[in-house]
């Protein structure tokens, strides 16, 4: 039973282009994220549909922060050592969602580097 399930989910990934989804957003998605200018940003990295956003060290607030504030924007991420966040959108993820979270991404980091500057006055 577990063989027929693990073949099934493989045929699912091929029949519905998944793996080629995530390269083409990911060829997107990277750079936009790259060109985001922020004084709380160090950078960002990635494959496919799994980015990085790696905050500056130092700060008055942190990636769990930045977290924190995407998710109240409606982004759902996850903070990781090294003062990163993962972004890892499903497979399947449309230009139109990645778009959607890019907004929510940039709003936050704004809102994140006036509390930053607000805590380091």
């Amino acid at each position: 039973m577990a063989m027929a399930v693990a073949k099934r989910a493989v045929e699912v990934l091929i029949d519905e282009k998944m793996t080629e989804n995530s390269a083409a957003m990911g060829d997107y998605l990277l750079p936009k994220l790259q060109a985001i200018e922020s004084p709380i940003i160090k950078g960002a990295r990635g494959r496919g549909l799994f980015n990085a956003i790696e905050l500056h060290q130092g700060l008055a607030v942190d990636n769990f922060d930045l977290c924190k504030v995407m998710f109240k924007n409606g982004l759902i991420t996850k903070d990781v050592k090294g003062n990163a966040i993962k972004l890892t959108p499903a497979l399947n993820t449309p230009k139109s969602e990645i778009d959607e979270a890019l907004e929510i991404i940039e709003k936050s980091i704004k809102e994140l580097e006036i509390v930053n500057e607000q805590l380091t006055k």
